[in-house]
């Protein structure tokens, strides 16, 4: 999975993905097609994503309750992996790797600071900084941080 996280795969992304023009589709539409996606990230979950996202949502209110944006970014943390779903994506669904996980920097060397699972952070670009560091792109991945 990190030997993909390139800067070309998230710029082609980009491209494909940030022109909108893939149909309209209410948040609830979109919380449902997620029902339709076994999700690779969450194993030990058998509850359906709309479940999960609404449970997400409610326990933040409960915990901030003064906070409603953060309310709504609880029931949308998931909404991106419709991009994995054929009913959104149709001809260009995304592998589960390439729309779920933690977030980190593409384009220049993975810091010390970062450990990953299993030895595989790889990826083409980490041998070079080719990005200022005004301009570094996020792609979504999985990475641990070391507490030293």
């Amino acid at each position: 999975m990190h030997r993909n996280q390139t800067v070309e795969f998230v710029e082609k992304q980009r491209a494909e993905w940030l022109n909108f023009g893939k149909g309209e589709f209410t948040v609830m539409e979109m919380i449902d097609v997620l029902d339709s996606l076994v999700d690779d990230s969450g194993p030990d979950n058998d509850l359906p994503s709309s479940i999960h996202d609404f449970q997400t949502a409610e326990r933040i209110r409960e915990k901030w309750p003064d906070h409603d944006w953060f309310h709504l970014v609880g029931l949308l943390h998931d909404c991106g992996k419709v991009l994995a779903c054929h009913e959104v994506a149709r001809d260009k669904v995304l592998p589960q790797w390439a729309v779920v996980g933690d977030t980190f920097v593409v384009g220049c060397a993975p810091s010390d600071d970062i450990s990953s699972l299993g030895g595989t952070l790889l990826r083409a670009t980490q041998t070079s900084c080719i990005l200022s560091m005004g301009h570094i792109m996020a792609c979504m991945s999985l990475a641990v941080v070391s507490q030293t």
